[in-house]
């Protein structure tokens, strides 16, 4: 029977993040010589030595882009392509497990930005992070390209969860591309550089900053502004069924992990802290989801997540939707899944469950111990879908 393969295996938190460099850009080696210096700082505490952690990553990621910088400086500029991804994934491992709103955070962060924007700068063709009017500001994301697509072509937003970056989103969305479909990795409301540097708190009617992402994709000549598609990951799981209700603009859609009643979520949270329960499974420091919702207690966010509830919302779905979910989902049971998926009124709707039965992965949240399984599965239903 397949079992996940935690990296610190009394820290899931560090498990996950560990993992997700990887998925992002890191590598092995480097990777399990670091962790093995931080098994034992795993361990101290309900979140383990977070200073033991900020150091041995912000070093790595340092070392990884002086390499990066040093192949760029001698015109090897593949190779620095490559690194400078490596130095991004291991900058953002090291800024997700600090503290909310802490100056270090913020500083890992922006180094976590511009090792990316090496990235796409040097990624043939290029990345191009572009933005856009949201009501009386602007947001922005990472433009990418289909590959040999006849043009106009089909376009996919990507939208992020509670701890990710346009930049993550950017490098996950990675496929579309050699499908023949453009996608824009949104840098919006509640993530990235619209929460750590502007400010900018999540919504619960996230169509409204869907709107601003669809008016804008119908300026871009190279894109068919019918054939769009969305998506969201993790705490996306309720931004995506919530666009698919109220922006029919977008032709599909897709919950990478199914969310239905938020504050029933967090509530159980709530309970988890309380009885400090030692297989609680958080992603991130628990003052992010404060960050994230621009509230300072968890009793303010009780009451806030009511609104981020799918019943009644759910059933105004009509165009073509997906739900993901892995069977073993420690974060959001895959109850959820199920509850959102009787709840959508498409005719053509489907949900997939990546179970323990089957043996190859994916039954984590938003399936981070095989994220391929469900990168693949989405981008091949979008194809199918938007084309």
């Amino acid at each position: 029977m397949y079992e996940t393969y935690l990296i610190f295996p009394d820290n899931y938190a560090w498990s996950l993040s560990a993992a997700t460099s990887l998925h992002l850009g890191g590598t092995m080696g480097e990777l399990m010589a670091l962790c093995q210096t931080l098994q034992d700082a795993s361990r101290v505490g309900p979140s383990g030595d977070l200073d033991a952690w900020e150091a041995g990553w912000s070093e790595l990621a340092e070392r990884v882009f002086k390499m990066a910088r040093e192949e760029e400086e001698k015109g090897c500029y593949v190779s620095a392509r490559e690194t400078y991804k490596r130095a991004a994934a291991y900058f953002h491992s090291a800024e997700r497990m600090l503290p909310g709103k802490s100056k270090r955070r913020v500083e890992l962060f922006v180094r976590h930005q511009e090792a990316f924007a090496k990235y796409a700068k040097y990624r043939r063709p290029p990345m191009e992070y572009v933005t856009f009017p949201y009501e009386n500001t602007k947001i922005g994301g990472y433009f990418i390209p289909a590959l040999g697509a006849k043009l106009p072509a089909p376009c996919v937003a990507s939208f992020g969860g509670l701890d990710t970056t346009a930049e993550t989103i950017a490098a996950r969305s990675e496929g579309l591309d050699e499908r023949g479909i453009h996608c824009l990795a949104v840098d919006g409301p509640g993530w990235g550089a619209s929460l750590k540097l502007r400010g900018m708190h999540t919504r619960h009617d996230y169509e409204v900053v869907a709107a601003a992402v669809v008016d804008y994709l119908e300026t871009r000549p190279d894109v068919d502004s019918k054939r769009l598609g969305q998506m969201a990951i993790s705490l996306g799981g309720y931004y995506a069924p919530r666009i698919a209700a109220f922006e029919k603009r977008f032709k599909a859609g897709v919950a990478w992990a199914g969310k239905w009643n938020h504050q029933e979520s967090v509530m159980a949270r709530v309970k988890q802290l309380k009885e400090k329960d030692p297989h609680m499974a958080l992603s991130a420091d628990r003052s992010h989801a404060l960050w994230v919702f621009g509230v300072e207690t968890w009793e303010e966010l009780i009451e806030v997540a009511a609104k981020f509830n799918l019943d009644g919302v759910a059933q105004k779905i009509t165009s073509p939707f997906l739900v993901v979910h892995g069977e073993n989902d420690r974060q959001n049971p895959v109850s959820n899944a199920y509850k959102l998926y009787e709840a959508i009124s498409s005719e053509d709707k489907e949900l997939k469950i990546f179970t323990i039965k089957e043996g190859r992965g994916g039954i984590e949240h938003c399936q981070w111990d095989n994220p391929d399984l469900a990168r693949h599965y989405m981008y091949d239903w979008f194809a199918k879908k938007l084309k």
